[in-house]
């Protein structure tokens, strides 16, 4: 699947997949991408998890709040996803 990056967004997966392959091999990462409604979050995840295919050692979680906000506990959702 090739993804088009027709809004710009290649830069700063590359900033965060060379942050990722930079790290140790028993080190542990946690990214979170926040920001305002239509600003192309879920675009790059799409683009780093396409990016980390080749990279079993590398997990990539998809969480989506507004799908999953009826759990009264967020940490319940996180870890079913």
């Amino acid at each position: 699947m090739e993804l088009q990056d027709k809004i710009g967004r290649e830069e700063i997966v590359n900033k965060i997949s060379t942050l990722v392959e930079r790290l140790g091999k028993n080190e542990n990462f946690c990214l979170a991408l926040d920001g305002e409604w239509g600003c192309g979050k879920s675009f790059v995840m799409q683009m780093l998890e396409h990016k980390f295919h080749e990279h079993p050692e590398y997990i990539v979680i998809k969480y989506d709040a507004w799908k999953n906000n009826f759990y009264c506990d967020p940490l319940i959702a996180i870890l079913y996803c």
